[in-house]
C-alpha cells in the first residue's frame, strides 16, 4: 500500500476531539508511540514486537500530516539515500548523525525527530496563536519527513520491510 492511500484510509479510524482541526492530539500520540518504540528497543524485545509500534507511529504521523494539510507521499522518504542504503543492506548503514546499526540508537533518533514536531506544535500555539502559517507548514514538512525517514530506518533495523 502506498503512503498516500494509507494516509487516506487511516482517517477512517481518526476518532479524537476536533479531528480535522486538531494537530495537538495526534502530535501527543506520536510522541507517546515513539517513546513506546524506544522502550521496546531498550528492553531488547524481539524484533517482531516492533511491528505494532511502528504501525502506531505511522498512524499518528499520518494524522499529524493530515491535520496540517500535508501528504506523506510528498515527503518521498523512501527515496532518501539513508533509507535506500538500509533497504539494500537490510540494516541501517549510515545516517546524517554517523554510522550505526543499533536499534536503540535508531529509536532514539526517531524520538528526537518526534520531539522536534512537538516543539513546532508548541511554537505554533505560542507564537502564531494556533494558526498554521506558511512558514510553519514548511517547517512541519521538513520535520515530518525526518520522522518518516527515521521510521523507515527503525523498521529496516528491526528486520521489518516497511514496503510490505
Amino acid at each position: 500500500m502506498q503512503l498516500g492511500e494509507y494516509q487516506k484510509l487511516s482517517r477512517r479510524t481518526a476518532i479524537y476531539p476536533d479531528a480535522g482541526s486538531n494537530p495537538v492530539y495526534p502530535t501527543l500520540g506520536l510522541g507517546g508511540e515513539a517513546g513506546e518504540l524506544l522502550e521496546k528497543a531498550l528492553q531488547s524485545a524481539p524484533h517482531k514486537d516492533f511491528l505494532g509500534e511502528l504501525g502506531d507511529v505511522l498512524w499518528y504521523e499520518a494524522q499529524v500530516a493530515t491535520e496540517l494539510c500535508l501528504e506523506l507521499e510528498d515527503f518521498k522518504a523512501h527515496e532518501d539515500l539513508r533509507v535506500k542504503d538500509a533497504a539494500t543492506r537490510g540494516a541501517v548503514a549510515s545516517i546524517s548523525k554517523g554510522v550505526s546499526d543499533s536499534l536503540i540508537e535508531r529509536c532514539a533518533y526517531l524520538v528526537v525527530a518526534v520531539a522536534a514536531v512537538s516543539e513546532c506544535t508548541k511554537k505554533m500555539f505560542r507564537d502564531d496563536q494556533g494558526e498554521l502559517t506558511g512558514e510553519r507548514k514548511e517547517k512541519y514538512a521538513v520535520l515530518l519527513k525526518e520522522v518518516l525517514v527515521s521510521w523507515y530506518l527503525v523498521a529496516y533495523c528491526a528486520g521489518i520491510n516497511p514496503e510490505n
